[in-house]
């Protein structure tokens, strides 16, 4: 890596850490959970507290079977009418089938 590869990536982290960037996300599993009781549904699937989320706020969590074996992991952000699950790519199908 040359110096001005490294200043290059230098100030694309800076941009980033600074909120000044935006990254996209090419393949990631992004489930939206919608309805009334969705802070309640996701709550009792996975391990952090998903009910105290408000607008604009996010948790990360594990989503465990009965017996708490991972079934899936992911950032959990609230928006006004959705959580919507954030996940590493080619979990969603399986995340979807184990929330349904």
């Amino acid at each position: 890596m040359s110096c001005n590869d490294r200043s290059s990536f230098d100030g694309q982290y800076e941009a980033l850490r600074s909120g000044r960037a935006i990254a996209a996300l090419t393949d990631w599993s992004i489930i939206s959970v919608t309805g009334a009781d969705r802070h309640a549904f996701l709550h009792y699937f996975c391990t952090n507290d998903v009910k105290r989320l408000t607008p604009g706020t996010s948790c990360e969590a594990f989503f465990t079977n009965v017996k708490g074996k991972i079934v899936g992991h992911g950032l959990i952000h609230c928006r006004e009418d959705e959580l919507a699950i954030v996940g590493v790519p080619g979990q969603a199908e399986r995340l979807v089938a184990h929330l349904d």
